[in-house]
């Protein structure tokens, strides 16, 4: 919708919320995204990670950051710390979800819109040509992702293309097999 998630949308300045299951809402602090126009973040599986898309300028930054805990007595809060910002070429960002433990699998929102892979580490980022006009897009370590379209289409990568499955929406990878 185009709206910032912290930064200066819904959350406010540099807010950003976490949200456990059975819990209200929990600030995170940050001061990389403070004042800043947060469009997405994802964190990792493993808690420990977080990856943030930062509009900037009309084009995203991508960031990969450490999750930090903490808690006082029955208060728990969380803290984004040592963010490390990844070269990106690929546009501005609409979604991102972590593909493993070391990539990133990315939705742009420029027409035409695509899908990129994206390690942490810099040393590499793939368009994964070949779907037409993605809109949504779920990743899991150990699971093809999984791209829709407008259409209701559910396409996964094969080789380097990708193949349809089926009609749906929404799609999710859980990680689970």
């Amino acid at each position: 919708d185009g709206r910032c998630v912290g930064g200066s949308g819904r959350g406010g300045p540099g807010q950003l919320l976490a949200f456990a299951p059975v819990a209200k809402g929990v600030s995170v602090s940050s001061v990389t995204i403070a004042n800043l126009c947060l469009k997405g973040y994802r964190i990792g599986r493993d808690g420990t990670r977080v990856a943030l898309a930062i509009e900037s300028g009309g084009s995203s930054r991508l960031f990969v950051a450490r999750v930090i805990r903490s808690s006082a007595g029955a208060k728990m809060g969380f803290r984004i710390e040592a963010p490390i910002e990844l070269p990106w070429t690929g546009g501005s960002i609409s979604l991102i979800n972590w593909a493993d433990a070391t990539h990133l699998a990315v939705l742009t929102s420029a027409t035409p819109t695509s899908i990129w892979r994206v390690a942490i580490d810099a040393s590499d980022e793939i368009n994964l040509a070949g779907i037409v006009d993605p809109n949504v897009l779920a990743a899991a370590p150990g699971m093809p992702g999984l791209a829709g379209d407008s259409h209701g289409t559910l396409s996964a990568p094969v080789g380097q293309g990708w193949r349809v499955i089926g009609k749906g929406r929404e799609p999710m990878s859980t990680g689970r097999r």
